[in-house]
């Protein structure tokens, strides 16, 4: 019984640690569009996958929504083809 007990506090914890990284990373990239100054020149990523991600149409990702990115997937490797399943770019038609 108190192993049934501390099974589900600890389920309660992580549910409650995810959920509030979530709310960081929202927070995070909030701050980052609110800001004039963090604009970094993206051309050369998005060009690059843009040849690189042949079944999906590309839309271009400012350093913004890859901070985003990032942050809620962190043990993934920023690639482009992650950063486009992250993104939810559509699938390219035949």
């Amino acid at each position: 019984m108190q192993i049934q007990i501390i099974f589900v506090v600890l389920l309660v914890i992580c549910f409650t640690a995810i959920h509030s990284q979530r709310s960081d990373c929202d927070k995070i990239y909030n701050a980052c569009v609110s800001c004039r100054r963090n604009r970094m020149n993206t051309t050369e990523l998005n060009n690059l996958c843009r040849r690189t991600i042949r079944d999906r149409v590309w839309r271009d990702q400012t350093q913004c929504d890859l901070q985003l990115i990032s942050c809620r997937n962190p043990c993934e490797k920023l690639s482009c083809r992650n950063i486009a399943a992250a993104a939810r770019m559509p699938p390219r038609r035949p």
